[in-house]
C-alpha cells in the first residue's frame, strides 16, 4: 500500500512469554490499539504494516483480523487491507437482545441444578473482577468469562461459543467506562450469583435483565458521546 500509516504510541509488540497462540496474542494487541483509538474507523490499514508493528508474521496477524471480522469489528478488503467498521446503533441493540435471549435460557437451565463447585467458581470471578476494577482490559476478559462460564456450566456449549463470538461488541463499547461503573457491574454479577445460590431462576433472570439493561443504556450513552451526539433523556 502506498498510504502512510500513523505512528502508534502503545507498545503493541507481542510478548512471547505466554502460552497463547500468536494469533491470540495478535488479537489482544490489536484490541488494545482499537480501545486506545490508535486505529480509527473508516481508514484502511495494511496487514503487512500491522504485522510489522506487532513483530510477527502476516499469518497470525491475518487470523487475528479474521476473528475481528467475524465479530463485526473490522472489514477486510482485497488489495486494500482492513478497516474498523462504524457499528450502527441498531447493531448494538441487537447485540443486547441476543444476549438477553441466550442468557435467560442459560440461567433457567443452570439455577435448578447449580452445584457448589459452580457457585465457588462464579464467586472466584467476582473476586478477580473486584481486584481489577482499575484495569479495564483484564476486567473485560473476566466479564466475558463470567457469562461464558455460566453457559458452559449449564451444559450449553454452543451457547457459550456464541457468547464468546459476541465479545468484540462487548469490549468495544465498555472498555472506557469509569471504575465506578465496573464496580457496579461486579455487584450486578453478584446479584445473579445470589439468585443462582438460592436456585431461584426468576431472581437470577431478574438480576440479569437489570444488568444487561443498565449495561445497554451506559453503552448507548458512551457511543453517542463518542460520536458527538447528545444522549436523549
Amino acid at each position: 500500500m502506498s498510504e502512510r500509516h500513523p505512528s502508534v504510541s502503545s507498545d503493541l509488540r507481542i510478548d512471547g512469554s505466554t502460552r497463547d497462540t500468536l494469533a491470540d496474542r495478535a488479537y489482544r494487541s490489536i484490541r488494545v490499539a482499537i480501545i486506545n483509538h490508535e486505529l480509527v474507523p473508516g481508514r484502511y490499514y495494511s496487514e503487512a504494516w500491522l504485522a510489522g508493528l506487532l513483530g510477527v508474521s502476516r499469518t497470525p496477524t491475518h487470523y487475528a483480523l479474521l476473528q475481528l471480522e467475524m465479530e463485526g469489528i473490522v472489514e477486510i478488503a482485497a488489495q486494500r487491507g482492513f478497516r474498523l467498521r462504524h457499528i450502527p446503533e441498531s447493531e448494538f441493540n441487537e447485540f443486547y437482545e441476543v444476549r438477553m435471549i441466550l442468557e435467560t435460557n442459560v440461567l433457567q437451565k443452570l439455577a435448578p441444578a447449580v452445584t457448589g463447585e459452580v457457585l465457588d467458581a462464579l464467586r472466584g470471578f467476582l473476586e478477580r473482577q473486584r481486584r481489577t476494577v482499575e484495569d479495564p482490559i483484564p476486567f473485560q476478559d473476566l466479564d466475558e468469562g463470567f457469562h461464558r462460564f455460566m453457559a458452559e456450566a449449564a451444559g450449553l456449549h454452543r451457547t457459550a461459543a456464541i457468547i464468546h463470538s459476541l465479545r468484540g461488541i462487548l469490549w468495544l463499547g465498555t472498555a472506557h467506562r469509569p471504575a465506578a461503573e465496573r464496580e457496579m457491574v461486579v455487584e450486578q454479577h453478584a446479584a445473579i450469583v445470589e439468585g443462582l445460590a438460592r436456585r431461584d431462576a426468576d431472581a437470577a433472570v431478574a438480576a440479569l435483565v437489570h444488568h444487561l439493561g443498565t449495561s445497554q443504556e451506559k453503552y448507548r450513552e458512551a457511543i453517542l458521546r463518542e460520536r458527538g451526539r447528545p444522549a436523549l433523556p
